[in-house]
């Protein structure tokens, strides 16, 4: 066999993921709040990058407008408003301005109060002299769960501090003093009894019900009725005031401290003209030191330090260029979506009609993908509320008439009506199906359940159950 070398010549076409572009497609898929961050760690890196408040530049938008293919050249007039605070603020000066205009996000930040167990220790020590309670007292304070009950078992606290029966129920009489009412209960019965004699409401009849707690969770009013001879009227008064009682007091202490997240686009109807706006609190703008950068790279003493030098400063205007092109992005995005669903602007959410990534995409002239990152993370105000830009992306609903309807569009009109039903007869997924057939929307009762669950809206039965318990039904 013989064996000999050749050379060949071949052209691929391949596309290279440089850092820039990962960069590029990370600055997408950044939030307002997400992108303000990345830009004071690029600022604290880069000595060229000093940060800057830009000035609000106000243009409406027209919704009407093509952003076709033949026009995706066309420069758009963005509103960028980088703004330092008053984001919800009245531009305009007079006494027309209503509350809403003038409240602004700082306005809704409220500073937490102390801690369940900074609360129950607190009234401990106000409360006990003697060692060995006090000593007791803690010990209940750090066992205390957060529903503000004791673990049902106590004694081997008692053991931990070598406490009698006797001590310990005395403290944890004592303990329950303490106010909201219900703290330091052993279980659910015990919680709203002590409820019950702080609000002087505890009557033999209440307390024979909450004895029979397990029947009254099932919704079992009848048989309660029968048991204790209990008036339709009667028993209707005892279950508004057990509705009224707290089970878990504790959890008026629990708070979560989730990042508050700001809108990142803005669309409102001012004078009949509906605007996009790039809307943050605290988005900074990116200012390059063009004078500082020229004469520290004239004074560079090397050629590999002048490299460097120009190699922050070309880092510096290519962050500057793409955080520019995201935000036209996300404006261009935004207009679209405000183009195809004016009706839900107008009118609200029974209006959302069909849409897709690839029907944005195509107007925008981006690539799906594009507009999946962008909308990924991303909120927008608008006259309903501050809502995900997922939200507007709906499947379509088959329909009879010309009306289409998307998926959003039913489960709104399925919350509504199930909360203006009838509570002795809730509506069930077969009579929501025949409603929506009687519209000329065919719609299968499975795809109402899973609409119902995705809405947290419980069963017929359940929600008949429900009515009961609130004293609404007997």
């Amino acid at each position: 066999m013989q064996l000999f070398a050749s050379t060949s010549v071949k052209q691929k076409q391949g596309l290279a993921i440089t850092v820039q572009l990962q960069q590029a497609i990370k600055l997408l898929h950044f939030n307002n709040i997400e992108l303000a961050s990345y830009i004071e760690e690029q600022a604290q890196e880069n000595p060229f990058i000093e940060l800057d408040n830009a000035k609000e530049d106000k243009s409406p938008i027209d919704p009407l407008s093509s952003s076709k293919a033949d026009q995706k050249d066309e420069k758009v007039t963005i509103d960028n408003q980088f703004e330092t605070g008053d984001a919800f603020s009245s531009r305009q000066s007079g006494s027309n301005n209503n509350f809403e205009d003038e409240a602004g996000f700082g306005d809704t930040i409220h500073s937490p109060g102390p801690s369940l167990y900074e609360h129950v220790t607190q009234f401990a020590h106000n409360n006990f002299t003697d060692p060995l309670e006090l000593r007791v007292a803690l010990l209940l304070c750090e066992e205390l769960e957060p529903s503000g009950w004791l673990p049902s078992d106590v004694s081997q606290i008692s053991r931990r501090v070598s406490a009698d029966d006797e001590t310990m129920e005395r403290v944890i009489k004592a303990m329950q003093n303490i106010s909201p009412t219900g703290l330091f209960s052993r279980n659910l019965r015990e919680c709203l009894t002590l409820q019950l004699e702080d609000k002087g409401l505890l009557f033999d009849d209440i307390l024979s019900v909450i004895s029979e707690i397990h029947l009254l969770a099932k919704g079992q009013i009848e048989i309660l009725k029968r048991k204790f001879e209990i008036s339709d009227k009667r028993m209707k008064t005892i279950l508004t005031t057990i509705r009224s009682l707290d089970p878990k007091p504790g959890t008026q202490f629990f708070y979560e401290d989730r990042p508050i997240t700001a809108p990142d686009l803005k669309i409102s109807n001012k004078n009949d003209t509906w605007t996009v706006s790039l809307y943050s609190s605290n988005l900074p703008t990116i200012v390059i030191k063009k004078q500082f950068a020229k004469e520290a790279i004239n004074n560079s003493l090397s050629g590999e330090s002048k490299d460097f030098l120009k190699s922050y400063l070309s880092d510096a205007q290519w962050l500057k260029r793409a955080i520019q092109q995201r935000n036209e992005t996300t404006v261009k995005i935004g207009m679209a979506i405000l183009k195809f669903q004016q009706s839900f602007f107008e009118k609200g959410p029974a209006f959302l009609k069909p849409l897709t990534l690839k029907t944005i995409s195509e107007d925008v002239g981006v690539h799906e993908s594009t507009v999946s990152r962008v909308t990924s993370n991303s909120l927008v105000e608008t006259p309903f509320g501050v809502l995900p830009l997922k939200f507007f992306f709906s499947s379509r609903i088959s329909s009879s008439t010309d009306n289409e309807k998307s998926g959003a569009s039913i489960r709104h009109q399925i919350t509504s009506w199930v909360k203006s039903e009838d509570p002795s007869s809730p509506l069930s997924d077969e009579e929501i199906v025949e409603k929506f057939n009687l519209m000329g929307t065919k719609i299968a009762r499975r795809t109402i359940a899973k609409y119902r669950k995705m809405d947290g809206i419980p069963s017929s039965f359940d929600r008949r159950k429900e009515a009961k318990l609130q004293g609404i039904l007997l």
